[in-house]
């Protein structure tokens, strides 16, 4: 397993300490204090994960973000940001980070969300294809009915999830367990919305769904035994 991590953190003692603490832990850890020394790392070494500040002093984290997932690139990033508005932390998310931690953070915390980012991101099949559906996870890309949907980070992940267990049922609660993973807190009626969203890309008729299906007070499914 690929234990590398890119930390991008541009306040030398908040580096120190969390490479300090990721060292103890097993992993190798390569410090950017700004955007530009973030590419040139990331173009480099072949990464298990990216930890992510928001502010820093040539880019904003968050256009690092865009161009990264603009790339194709399936590593997983962590943000590390001081914004604890829900809306903020929504748009970080459709832009394409993983997970996030809101500063101050404990390191315990810090390896636990490192830990399960990797675990999760392990092991893919590149290309998948069922019923109207065909998935390219090397380019996080999908397909419906032949033609590439448009699709945020979320609800991108959202839907290969869905996709790798068509058929069966999923409580929101669990759907955040699996989606976002277990630590990471988003309320319930956010995965409404994002299933929302979906149906909107997908039915003919979103408040008559045939495909992403929901089960009264068990959840949501997506149903392709009709192809």
């Amino acid at each position: 397993m690929n234990n590398t991590i890119l930390l991008v953190e541009d306040e030398v003692d908040i580096s120190e300490n969390i490479k300090t603490f990721l060292n103890l832990n097993g992993f190798e850890v390569i410090q950017a204090f700004s955007a530009s020394q973030a590419f040139d790392n990331f173009d480099e070494t072949k990464l298990s994960l990216v930890i992510l500040d928001l502010m820093l002093p040539d880019m904003f984290g968050s256009e690092i973000l865009k161009v990264l997932r603009a790339r194709g690139s399936k590593t997983p990033i962590l943000v590390l940001s001081a914004l604890s508005e829900e809306g903020d932390k929504v748009n970080l998310l459709d832009l394409g980070a993983d997970d996030y931690l809101t500063k101050p953070f404990g390191m315990r915390e810090l390896l636990a969300r490192a830990k399960s980012l990797i675990r999760r991101n392990e092991g893919f099949n590149a290309i998948s294809e069922k019923g109207p559906f065909k998935i390219d996870q090397e380019k996080s890309q999908i397909y419906f009915q032949g033609e590439l949907m448009t699709l945020t980070a979320t609800e991108y992940k959202l839907l290969v999830f869905l996709f790798e267990h068509s058929g069966k049922t999923y409580s929101r609660e669990k759907l955040i367990d699996k989606v976002w993973g277990e630590e990471y807190f988003v309320e319930a009626r956010m995965v409404d919305v994002y299933i929302r969203r979906l149906r909107e890309k997908i039915e003919v008729d979103s408040s008559n769904p045939k495909i992403l299906k929901t089960r009264r007070g068990f959840g949501y499914v997506l149903d392709l035994s009709e192809y």
